[in-house]
């Protein structure tokens, strides 16, 4: 079973982890940086006479921060991390909307490819 919330632990500069919320969950009160994720899409990789034999899981992987000094080594240390665990991705990420005027955000597509 693929737990991207568990592989995704990331570290800030004072050894603390950065929380990963499922897209929509983030709790009222937001730390200064934080990841969401969103599992966008699920579907066979590999069938054969309508049996699977690979599933493809499909991620929006979404950094927010209110310092921007941080928005793009702390998304491709997250992508970097993924890569690592066998996660497929590809560039830098990409924009995504600010929020509330002070939040700072970019975003990657991941994927995965479990084999059964």
């Amino acid at each position: 079973m693929i737990d991207i919330f568990s592989d995704l632990v990331l570290l800030d500069d004072n050894n603390n982890q950065i929380p990963v919320y499922v897209e929509g969950d983030a709790p009222q009160e937001l730390p200064n940086e934080y990841f969401t994720i969103n599992e966008s899409y699920t579907t066979d990789q590999i069938n054969a006479d309508n049996i699977p034999y690979a599933y493809r899981y499909e991620y929006e992987l979404k950094y927010y921060t209110t310092d921007a000094s941080t928005l793009y080594t702390r998304l491709i240390q997250a992508i970097n991390l993924l890569k690592s665990k066998k996660y497929i991705t590809s560039g830098v990420g990409y924009a995504n909307r600010t929020y509330q005027d002070k939040w700072f955000s970019r975003q990657a597509d991941i994927k995965y490819i479990e084999y059964l």
